[in-house]
């Protein structure tokens, strides 16, 4: 096969420019391979014997990176005068000078007759045939190349080669013999990891000499195939474990069999399940030991096979063809409640189960991206970096940092030196960048000045959906929006978070922009009074085109238009050609008469009724004459003349000559004949619809469409078109949110979305790709945020979609990734030494870090910044965080941006100190354990007196927040504040909320939050309380001597089950930097004195001396 038919040559075209001015492109030959080599600051072309030299652009994308790894392979695709477009084959594993010989025999024959490939069973047919297949020509050399896929384990003796559409299945025998298999027909995923072998690879006959096979390049081939071991597959492993669990928790919970649902009201607003009352209760108890709070409820008709591959492989894990029903459970005795909608598809008896899409879809999702990094498909470098191997040396690009438009993004335009290298560093980085945000650094600000960078540079040529900002929760995602301004445009958002108060980015954007879209039309309509005019006669015009008029009010609407048209001459000089006006008047004068002739239009039903019994009661024949036809005629004439116009004088004079007459001769009853019908079509009811009556004549339609087009050309150069368009742009935002959405999500350059939903249906739907297929979601740049505190495993599917760069920001020193600790000690006891002792436990934010310091000293270059200055707290406040978190393990100092100045010197009730200890000793109550939580009563009742008191002294401006390191902690904060002497929070049947008067305000959008420290990542208040819980007798024992491991581990131990996460220094970094003014601790201060205190928690001790001192500032 041609390397333009292989399935790995990537779909991107990476243009550059030829240097030469003579280049001819008709000497190239397109559609075939050719060679690119980066020599020092050149980079070379090569087909035969011609070579030029590139000039890269933005649009050659990757193309340096690529070349400089000596390995990828390239096929020229387009040439233009003086452009080549080339696509890449990325190979990332290569085994070179590779002899090989795989033996066939007449059963691998006979495989592809069935496959009806080739014509008969004959051995030398089929190798042939193989041969074009699967081997890939190198031009001009005799050896040949095979597209081998990657194992997961060294000892599996099972090999395969990849084709065009075929895949070979090989087996290495007891001997060392490579046997051909079998080949089977299969769409073949660009996203699987693969090795490309090189050299002298042959098929043989079985009957022909074995002696020849090559022992070293098969060993060397069961070496490079096999990714058993590495980072990636230890994480792989970490995520099968993670779904067995999961699976087997779902067994123990067990499904449960309903016969019989029903609504539970006539309204709806759920369903009931019934069922065995028993099983139900034995139900409902395993759900409440064992489902975790996002867990929900599954209803099918038939009860899963936890057994069944399905769900013990989990890449045979089958997807369901549609989302199945689920639902969080309500368990009340005997039965189960379900909040669903009256589904159409809910069976009338099934089961219930837990329900495990979500974690497949997840894991799924984990398994695509590792694949697609695993084959080289993403940034260039990539998989190499995380494995912790060699790359090729890549020379960082020269791209200057910020713009004035950049620059605009930070809110004094002035950003600080680091923020600035930051930008420079993440533009400019070959591969990978990671900026480390300490808190209140500014990295918003940073992320938002990068934005527009990345889209002035406009590398994928298309600035559409160009950048993803991800990271691990839409909290993260939210708030790396916040001051996303690109082009005028907000980001556009993929997903939903949980949190309904919070404001779709669009939606927001789109309201502000109508508010100050209105503000500027208002000023224009106030300076002009021919824009108010204008701005009334195109509304006329508008409602008489779109909605008609009523026949009643037609001459008034016609009239008012007219003297509209008539005002444009003098207040605006725009005036009508007088042929038009003509015209106008012809057609509403018509309408008029029309109007006048047809008196019956203001004639009720009722008596419309009667009328026409009148008229039919007119005798036409000589009999009914001469009876009492003369007495009906005179009815009728009473009658209808006292309807003005009702009568013409041909209806007039026909009556009095009737009247006056004895007898009717066959001339008049003739012409009695006619009068009576014209009569009755006079009086007969209108049959069309309201519309129909409402709509106007052809003729009337096509003069108002001539006037507002005439309008149009005038006015459209002038500050009346622009009045003009901007009503038509404020009308469109406030009436059409989702034509305002739809536009936006096809413009704007930037895209957030979680890291799993990054590889989402609805991000599918948004790039117009597939969810199955990483390679149709990609972006050119990709910036997580948060990045240290999402595990590998999810940082990988944001990290695969990138073609340019990928952007980390976040803190080693804040919130880590969780894991479960139990999954890690099994894989470890099962893996031995291949399990470093960090690989679980450092987050890959914290990987790629240490391993940059390092390539550092050998690339020349640096891939990670440090943002050194803080702009949330006060100063002294922001100097201990330093010293503490920053200094102390060796990152280094962060300044205070701010001022003593900025900040309010005199806090109502707080004095000019910046913290304080409310000391609640041991002697007032211990801490309790609940569960595998802990809390502490009466320090609880004292955050919350003291948030109540904070709620009413402080200014309705300043916010409060309050920390625990402890749900049941939380917990117990919010049910004391519950207290009808507090007031401020209340239990819901979704939990403890604040009530709506205490949460937020008009100058506050959140004035008070209660929460776990992992709620308060991102958010800042102006006061913050902390309760530490901690408060025990428990004895710690220091180490006689340091250098013994034995008693250090000892001290460890004790240390950990006396103060628990207070001896987590990321942890507490976060709840002590959320303030911007003042932070309070309460607890027990007597747990945080001595030098063992200093020796196990030296931050909570250093804080009380900090506080002991800021004592003297109280006023």
């Amino acid at each position: 096969m041609k390397l333009h038919e292989t399935p790995f040559l990537t779909s991107d075209l990476l243009m550059a420019r030829v240097k030469q001015r003579d280049f001819k492109a008709k000497d190239w030959r397109r559609h075939e391979e050719v060679t690119l080599k980066a020599q020092g600051d050149q980079v070379l072309l090569r087909q035969d014997d011609r070579i030029v030299e590139l000039e890269l652009v933005p649009e050659s994308g990757a193309m340096l990176q690529y070349a400089l790894s000596n390995t990828a392979l390239w096929h020229l695709d387009t040439l233009k005068p003086g452009l080549v477009y080339l696509r890449v084959v990325p190979v990332q594993n290569i085994l070179d000078e590779c002899s090989m010989v795989l033996v066939a025999d007449v059963r691998a024959a006979e495989s592809l007759k069935l496959l009806r490939v080739v014509e008969r069973r004959d051995v030398s047919d089929a190798s042939a045939w193989r041969q074009e297949e699967f081997w890939c020509e190198v031009p001009g050399s005799s050896s040949v190349r095979a597209f081998m896929p990657m194992r997961e384990r060294p000892d599996d003796r099972r090999f395969q080669l990849l084709g065009r559409k075929h895949v070979l299945d090989l087996s290495k025998d007891a001997q060392g013999v490579m046997w051909v298999e079998k080949v089977s027909t299969r769409k073949i995923s660009t996203d699987v990891a693969w090795v490309l072998a090189e050299g002298e690879i042959r098929f043989i006959d079985h009957a022909q000499r074995l002696d020849c096979i090559n022992e070293s390049s098969t060993g060397r081939l069961e070496t490079v195939t096999s990714t058993f071991g590495t980072y990636l597959d230890l994480w792989k492993t970490y995520g099968e474990r993670e779904w067995q669990r999961t699976v087997k928790r779902a067994a123990s919970i067990q499904a449960l069999a309903y016969t019989r649902c029903e609504p539970l009201s006539d309204e709806g607003g759920g369903w009931r399940l019934l069922g065995d009352p028993e099983a139900m209760r034995a139900m409902a108890r395993r759900w409440r030991e064992l489902a975790e709070d996002d867990d929900q409820i599954e209803i099918a008709a038939e009860a899963p096979d936890w057994n069944s591959e399905q769900y013990n492989d989990l890449a045979a894990s089958a997807q369901p063809r549609r989302s199945p029903l689920r639902a969080k459970p309500k368990w009340r005795d005997g039965e189960l409640l379900l909040d669903l909608e009256s589904p159409d598809d809910l069976p009338s008896r099934g089961y219930v189960y837990l329900s495990v899409t979500g974690d497949r879809t997840q894991q799924s999702r984990r398994i695509k991206a590792r694949q697609f990094i695993e084959s080289g498909r993403g940034v260039p470098g990539l998989r190499a970096l995380l494995q912790d191997q060699p790359i090729p040396m890549v020379r960082p690009s020269r791209l200057p940092a910020l713009t004035t438009y950049a620059r605009a993004s930070f809110r004094s335009g002035r950003p600080t030196d680091k923020q600035e290298e930051a930008i420079r560093v993440a533009l400019n980085t070959p591969d990978v960048a990671l900026i480390i945000g300490p808190p209140g650094t500014g990295k918003t600000q940073v992320i938002a000045a990068l934005e527009r960078r990345l889209s002035e540079l406009n590398e994928s040529q298309s600035i559409a959906q160009d950048v993803l900002i991800s990271s691990f929760q839409h909290d993260a995602v939210e708030n790396a929006l916040e001051r996303t301004d690109v082009y005028g445009l907000p980001a556009i958002k993929v997903g939903k978070g949980r949190d309904p108060s919070r404001s779709d980015s669009v939606d927001g954007w789109r309201r502000v922009k109508a508010e100050q879209v209105q503000q500027h039309l208002d000023a224009l309509l106030a300076s002009s009074p021919a824009l108010g005019l204008l701005r009334d006669l195109g509304k006329s015009i508008n409602d008489l085109l779109m909605l008609g008029c009523p026949p009643e009010h037609r001459a008034e609407s016609f009239a008012r238009v007219t003297s509209m048209v008539e005002d444009l001459g003098v207040v605006a000089r725009i005036r009508v050609p007088s042929a038009w006006m003509d015209r106008w008047e012809e057609a509403t004068d018509s309408t008029r008469s029309l109007r006048e002739s047809s008196p019956v239009n203001v004639v009720d039903a009722e008596r419309r009724r009667g009328l026409r019994r009148a008229v039919r009661a007119i005798r036409v024949t000589p009999e009914g004459g001469a009876d009492d036809g003369r007495a009906q005629l005179m009815n009728v004439r009473v009658r209808l003349s006292a309807i003005s116009g009702m009568l013409d004088e041909q209806d007039l004079e026909a009556l009095e000559k009737a009247c006056a007459s004895e007898v009717f001769s066959s001339a008049f009853l003739h012409a009695l004949v006619e009068m009576k019908s014209r009569l009755l079509d006079r009086l007969a009811s209108d049959v069309r619809t309201h519309e129909e009556r409402l709509q106007l004549s052809d003729n009337l339609k096509k003069l108002l469409k001539e006037l507002q087009d005439f309008i149009q050309e005038k006015v459209i150069s002038t500050s009346h078109g622009r009045a003009s368009v901007l009503e038509k742009y404020v009308d469109a935002l406030v009436s059409s949110p989702n034509r305002v959405r739809s536009a936006v999500a096809q413009y704007s350059s930037i895209v957030g979305a979680t890291c799993q939903q990054s590889a989402s249906r609805q991000m599918a739907l948004l790039k117009e790709g597939r969810e199955d297929s990483l390679d149709s979601l990609r972006f050119s740049s990709v910036i997580i945020d948060e990045a240290a505190r999402a595990n590998p495993m999810d940082l990988f599917v944001p990290m695969a979609l990138a073609k340019r760069r990928v952007v980390l920001v976040g803190d080693p020193r804040q919130l880590p990734h969780l894991l479960d600790s139990d999954i890690e000690d099994e894989i470890t006891a099962e893996r031995g030494e291949q399990i470093s002792s960090d690989v679980y436990k450092q987050s890959l934010f914290e990987r790629l870090w240490r391993q940059f310091q390092k390539r550092e000293a050998a690339d020349g270059f640096s891939r990670v910044v440090m943002l050194d200055s803080q702009f949330r707290m006060h100063p002294r406040l922001g100097d201990f965080v330093s010293k503490q978190f920053y200094e102390r393990p060796g990152l280094g100092r962060v300044k205070s941006g701010l001022s003593e100045s900025d900040f309010m010197d005199d806090v109502p009730g707080l004095g000019r100190a910046v913290c304080s200890w409310i000391h609640v000793p041991h002697s007032q109550g211990p801490e309790e354990r609940k569960g595998s939580s802990r809390l502490r009563e009466v320090e609880a009742i004292k955050v919350a007196e003291e948030v109540s008191r904070l709620m009413e002294t402080l200014p309705p401006e300043m916010s409060v927040g309050v920390i625990t390191f402890y749900a049941a902690q939380r917990d117990a904060i919010n049910e004391a504040l519950s207290a009808p002497k507090h007031g401020i929070t209340e239990k819901t049947e979704t939990g403890w909320v604040i009530k709506p008067a205490m949460a937020a305000n008009a100058v506050c959008t959140e004035r008070l939050r209660i929460g776990t420290v992992d709620a308060f990542q991102g958010k800042e208040f102006d006061v913050v309380l902390l309760s530490t819980v901690r408060s025990n007798t428990a004895k710690l024992a220091a180490p006689v001597d340091e250098g013994d491991q034995s008693q250090r581990e000892a001290f460890e131990k004790q240390a950990s089950a006396k103060f628990g996460h207070l001896r987590s220094s990321n942890r507490l970094n976060v709840a002590m930097s959320r303030q911007r003014r003042y932070l309070f601790v309460v607890g027990d201060a007597d747990m945080y004195r001595g030098d063992l205190a200093m020796k196990a928690v030296p931050e909570m001790c250093d804080f009380l001396e900090l506080c002991e001192a800021e004592s003297r500032r109280v006023s």
